[in-house]
């Protein structure tokens, strides 16, 4: 156990604990919005608004990664990978705070909960295949760690729904 108290476990363990921290704040997001299913499908009385809030957070990202494969190789050339990784994830992630901000102080309108879901799952898928690309890039194994990441938080958050609350207590 000489190789422990070196602080060697600390390095190697190091970059699985930063792939999975840079997934919980997506999974979190995202599994919040999930989990006020049950609270929108009583409030809004449609039996298929999940379908429609699964609809507008999965959507962009097939449109993200095939805007990513497409364009990825002239950012990177253009504005550099270090540069463009910047703009991915910090970017998005101030812009993801902000947006989920602004959801939880505006109007709670079918249409407006569907928009704000779509530019979650903007935000999130963009932040989610940048990151996995980088984590890949530092060794193929890390991915596993940011998908762990992602889910776990996600899973809490959609098993902690309660659908019986009002408009007032959800402000």
């Amino acid at each position: 156990m000489k190789w422990a108290a070196k602080g060697y476990v600390t390095i190697r363990v190091m970059p699985q604990i930063i792939a999975f921290v840079m997934q919980v704040g997506l999974g979190a997001t995202m599994g919040f919005y999930f989990s006020m299913v049950g609270f929108y499908t009583a409030n809004f009385e449609s039996k298929i608004f999940f379908l429609a809030m699964i609809f507008c957070m999965y959507l962009p990202a097939t449109l993200i990664w095939l805007l990513q494969g497409r364009f990825d190789a002239w950012f990177d050339a253009t504005y550099t990978a270090q540069v463009t990784y910047v703009f991915r994830v910090v970017g998005r992630l101030v812009l993801l705070i902000f947006l989920t901000l602004y959801w939880a102080i505006g109007p709670q309108t079918p249409y407006f909960v569907l928009a704000t879901g779509f530019g979650i799952g903007v935000c999130s898928h963009t932040i989610l295949s940048s990151s996995g690309q980088l984590m890949g890039s530092l060794h193929p194994s890390l991915t596993r760690y940011t998908a762990f990441g992602y889910l776990r938080l996600s899973l809490f958050f959609c098993l902690a729904s309660r659908p019986h609350l009002t408009f007032g207590s959800f402000k």
